[in-house]
């Protein structure tokens, strides 16, 4: 195999420049990324000149094996190497808005557009970030722009979704019920979109239409718990003991070690009269 030959040749010259970066490479594109990161950072030191996608390539290892602060220490790396590539500032804004470092986050995603990039990263995180900093104003204008000018992206349904959030997050029901009604016609597999949907008219009151949009949900991801436990909840609120108890069996099927479903289930046969 080629890893076979290519560890024969590091034998017998341990710094050959190539082998290393093919090595790591194979390693990265087959996702073994503990072996990747070693062999790429043997290539870092042996290198007379930093290499900002080597860098990127260590980032992404370590972000993939659950380890952002060392991912992100490679990304700044990157970035200082090269401060022209979007995707590496892009990178870094992704780990710190996950740390719910947001102010960090709008600086490295502001920075990836003024590099003129595009799309789910610059728009949607930006976006959050500023929500997140209680900028509503801020984050809507951006999720606006993301509409008009990434006309081509896959994911518009999502700048639909997250204007839906913001303004549900503003305590405007009937604006984010319109954004997410835009949100599952754009992608009618999303399944985000219908349990919210479902949510707010719950919180309503309005429970019929809560059933249906949960349902919806689970039509267009058969395994999403959270719609089942809602419908489970609800028909329990109802007195419709039945359609409780198998939602919540369908629920236990996926989560069989979580205790509280476990009660529920005993609860709605305890509220039926069946006690065997």
């Amino acid at each position: 195999s080629a890893i076979y030959y290519y560890q024969k040749a590091l034998q017998v010259n341990p710094g050959y420049i190539t082998t290393l970066y093919n090595l790591g490479d194979v390693y990265y594109q087959d996702l073994v990324d503990d072996s990747a990161i070693y062999y790429y950072k043997k290539l870092s030191r042996v290198l007379t000149t930093p290499d900002a996608d080597l860098f990127n390539r260590i980032g992404t290892s370590y972000d993939y094996t659950g380890q952002p602060d060392s991912a992100l220490v490679y990304y700044l790396k990157a970035i200082e190497a090269d401060r022209n590539k979007p995707d590496y500032y892009n990178n870094a804004a992704l780990i710190y808005f996950n740390k719910k470092m947001y102010e960090k986050a709008i600086y490295y995603y502001e920075k990836a557009g003024s590099l003129a990039t595009k799309g789910v990263k610059k728009y949607i995180y930006l976006a959050l970030s500023y929500a997140y900093l209680s900028d509503d104003k801020k984050a809507e204008e951006i999720l606006q722009e993301g509409i008009k000018v990434d006309t081509a992206s896959a994911d518009k349904h999502l700048y639909y979704y997250n204007l839906g959030w913001l303004k549900n997050k503003q305590q405007k029901p009937d604006e984010a019920i319109r954004w997410y009604k835009k949100s599952v016609t754009q992608k009618p597999s999303y399944p985000d979109a219908y349990n919210n949907l479902g949510y707010i008219y719950d919180r309503q009151g309005k429970k019929d239409s809560a059933v249906y949009w949960y349902k919806q949900c689970l039509k267009a991801d058969p395994d999403y718990t959270r719609a089942m436990y809602n419908l489970a909840y609800i028909y329990n609120d109802i007195y419709k003991y039945d359609s409780s108890l198998y939602y919540y069996k369908m629920l236990y099927h996926l989560v069989p070690l979580n205790a509280s479903v476990a009660y529920e289930i005993g609860l709605s046969y305890y509220y039926s009269y069946d006690y065997d």
